[in-house]
């Protein structure tokens, strides 16, 4: 008996030194893609229509739908909204051979009664590495092109990779010199307004 518990025991210790010695990484990364909306069936079906060609997307567990200037719009509203030949850009991530989208911006054009004024708010997307970040007035990036100077606009939203929105008090000691960062903006005459910025940081479990 003495035997038994003795070999039981080295197992049991064998076992947790085998546990304790591994790691998990875990690396969860958005993509944004733009296109017009082919098909939608709310909960079920949305076909965007890219330059590749038609590309199929599940939805993810939370999805957030927001106009192009970073507002957030109740998804039964959104429902209204989404239709066929509506241009959108798609935040989603990977999850095997299937794209699940976990944020939608309607790119609608709005204008004034009359037609007397008409504007159009595009969000546009920018990717590159925090060269200088002073909270709620400047931030540069460096992209492909070069650095890029961004402004505020009234309201940011700030989300890690897998989707999920981060409090600006967080986000602000996250944000710093050489993190990559996805940014969405608006043109206003020639700046470029932020009004969504994801932090593209790895998470690492142990």
């Amino acid at each position: 008996m003495k035997k038994l518990l003795l070999s039981l025991g080295v197992a049991v210790v064998s076992a947790s030194a085998v546990i304790a010695a591994e790691t998990t990484v875990t690396e969860t990364s958005t993509t944004t893609s733009t296109g017009v909306i082919s098909e939608y069936q709310p909960g079920s079906t949305f076909i965007l229509k890219e330059e590749s060609g038609p590309v199929t997307y599940g939805y993810g567990d939370t999805v957030t739908y927001v106009t192009s200037g970073g507002e957030t719009i109740e998804e039964s509203a959104a429902r209204t909204r989404i239709r066929a030949g509506v241009p959108v850009s798609v935040d989603y991530i990977t999850d095997g051979d299937k794209r699940m989208i976990n944020r939608v911006t309607i790119k609608e054009e709005t204008g004034t009664a009359g037609g007397t004024s008409r504007t159009s708010s595009t969000t546009t997307t920018g990717t590159g590495t925090i060269t200088q970040f002073t909270p709620g007035t400047t931030m540069i990036i460096k992209e492909e092109s070069g650095p890029v100077t961004y402004g505020y606009g009234k309201s940011v939203t700030y989300v890690g990779t897998d989707g999920q929105t981060i409090e600006e008090s967080v986000a602000r000691t996250r944000i710093r010199a050489g993190v990559p960062v996805s940014v969405d903006y608006i043109t206003e005459g020639d700046k470029r307004v932020v009004n969504r910025v994801t932090i593209k940081e790895e998470v690492t479990t142990r």
